[in-house]
Formats: C-alpha cells, sequence, structure tokens
C-alpha cells in the first residue's frame, strides 16, 4: 500500500487532520520507524509511561474516508495512540514481524467513532473490521464499533506465521500478538532466536467499547499453506493469555490533548516594545525552504 504520509520515527503529534481515499483501499498514515534498530526491544511506554509524551506519536481528533483496508498501518517499531478520531467505512491496519523485519511494538487505540455508510456499493463490502491486528500489545477501549454487514468483525487478530512460512508450530509465534520486551529475565523464541532474548507476555486488552460491535472480537484463521500441518489459531491466540476482555490493570492513558498541541496553539502575551520610528521599515523575514517528503517503501501486505 501506499500511504498519503510515511511516518519514519516515533514521537510527535498529528491532529485536526483528514484523509479521504476517494474509495479506494488505503488512505491516511504509514507508522514505520525504519531506522529503530533497538526500538522493539526497549520497555513499554504505552500511557502513562510515556513521561516525556515523546516516546509515542500520538494521532487526535483527525477524521479517515473511504480507505477500507485501512485509513492507516503500524509497521516496524511502531508506538502509536489513536484516539478521538473518526472513521468512516475505513479501518485501521497493523503488521506482524510475518511480513514486516520488526513488526509494530504497541499501540493504543480509544475513543475513536467508526460509522459504517454502507454505501456508495460496493467499496464497503470489502470492508473487513474495524481494527485488524497481527501482531505485539495494546489497548483497545472506549471506541464505537458499529456491526459490519457480512463481517462481523471489530477487532480481529491474526497470526500468519502459523499458516504460511515460516510455518510455526511453537507457542508463542515470535512477536505475535499479546508478546512484548521486558528485558533481563525474559525469554527468546526457539523458532527465531535472531531476535533475541528479553521477551514476556503482556496482553492485548479490549474493553469499554460500544456499539452493535462492541463484542466482535475475533482470532482468524486464514488459508494454511503450509502443507496441511493443521495448526490451530486457537492455540495461539487464547482469551485470558493473550487477549483479554477487561481493562489493563495499572494502565492509564496520557493526557489528552496532548501538550503539545496546547503549546502550539497558546496566543503569547505579547512583550510591550518601543514604537518604531516612522523611517524604519521591518525587514521581513525570509520563508525556510522545505524539505522534500521521501517516498515511503514497498512491503508486502496481507489481506483477509
Amino acid at each position: 500500500m501506499v500511504y498519503t504520509v510515511s511516518w519514519a520515527t516515533n514521537g510527535g503529534v498529528i491532529w485536526n487532520c483528514t484523509f479521504d481515499s476517494l474509495f479506494t483501499f488505503a488512505t491516511g498514515i504509514e507508522f514505520e520507524n525504519i531506522n529503530g534498530g533497538t526500538a522493539w526491544t526497549t520497555l513499554s511506554t504505552m500511557g502513562s509511561a510515556d513521561t516525556s509524551g515523546t516516546a509515542n506519536t500520538y494521532v487526535e481528533d483527525c477524521t479517515f474516508l473511504n480507505g477500507w483496508i485501512a485509513g492507516m498501518d503500524f509497521g516496524d517499531n511502531a508506538r502509536t495512540v489513536i484516539r478521538h478520531n473518526t472513521f468512516k467505512d475505513t479501518a485501521i491496519y497493523c503488521h506482524g514481524q510475518d511480513s514486516s523485519p520488526a513488526g509494530p511494538r504497541h499501540y493504543e487505540i480509544y475513543n475513536n467513532t467508526f460509522i459504517y455508510d454502507g454505501s456508495p456499493s460496493p467499496y464497503p463490502l470489502n470492508l473487513q473490521d474495524w481494527v485488524t491486528l497481527r501482531g505485539a500489545t495494546g489497548v483497545v477501549f472506549g471506541n464505537t464499533f458499529p456491526d459490519i454487514q457480512f463481517n462481523h468483525n471489530s477487532v480481529a487478530m491474526f497470526i500468519y506465521g502459523i499458516f504460511e512460512s515460516p510455518c510455526y508450530t511453537q507457542y508463542p509465534v515470535p512477536r505475535q500478538i499479546g508478546q512484548t520486551w521486558v528485558g533481563d529475565g525474559g525469554y527468546s523464541y526457539p523458532q527465531d532466536p535472531s531476535d533475541g532474548s528479553g521477551y514476556g507476555t503482556d496482553p492485548l486488552y479490549v474493553w469499554g467499547n460500544s456499539g452493535t460491535g462492541q463484542s466482535q472480537v475475533n482470532a482468524i484463521p486464514i488459508p494454511d499453506l503450509c502443507g496441511g500441518h493443521n495448526e490451530q489459531i486457537s492455540n495461539f491466540l487464547v482469551l485470558g493469555r493473550d487477549y483479554v476482555l477487561n481493562s489493563k490493570p495499572g494502565y492509564t492513558p496520557y493526557p489528552y490533548p496532548h501538550p503539545l498541541r496546547v503549546m502550539v496553539s497558546a496566543t503569547p502575551t505579547p512583550t510591550p516594545t518601543p514604537s518604531p520610528s516612522p523611517s524604519v521599515s521591518p525587514t521581513p523575514t525570509p520563508m525556510p525552504t522545505p524539505t522534500p517528503t521521501p517516498t515511503p517503501g514497498h512491503k508486502r501486505h496481507h489481506h483477509q
């Protein structure tokens, strides 16, 4: 997919934006900390753990329209907070390490409004869910989820690696849903030792959502391309272990609106200055030369 904006770091605030795909499959923002290095293998900064407000990227009070696969995409090392936005016939998409070198680190999706229009046909018929998750950990709460005709998924969870290459057979799959980094005392993945050692379990927490689709939190199998090894996603995504339908203990959201917005929007009180001499004209300040935005790279995507 090619998104309108490629956000190639963690940190910052995006607000009061609108993205309209004009009824194509994707629009909006791709989050991919491509130079993250060890960004995955450091402790979580969800909620109040982001003590400076600069460890995660925040999207607030934006509108995403008509991108039926994704209005945004969480890619490598991404730490995202998606809150107080509107999504019409548009989903949130998340990769895993199955199709990205690192996969996302964590995500917070709360207090958003999702709208199912159902017209014009046939585009909304391709809408698979409201939130597609394929790895890592996070929280999903306080959202309004209407039912999606024919699909009936609000939060859809996938693990591609057990159904196609590399065809994992052991739990946990590297960086699957419900995995985090704890550092000392953590474990490694025997099926992928290159990921290092320091992993632990931190479930996905889903709670307090509303709307006719509020309870539609489902683990979704895909066609088995691994020679019929008969692995079941229900053995890899277990309620109470890998995802939990209750609030996250000790979690507190970061203050909303983000303080950086307040700083930018605030009008400072001017300091009185002497009146200039009538014979002196102010010197205009030159505008900075804009920096070109890099073109986002391509990567492999899977869709249900």
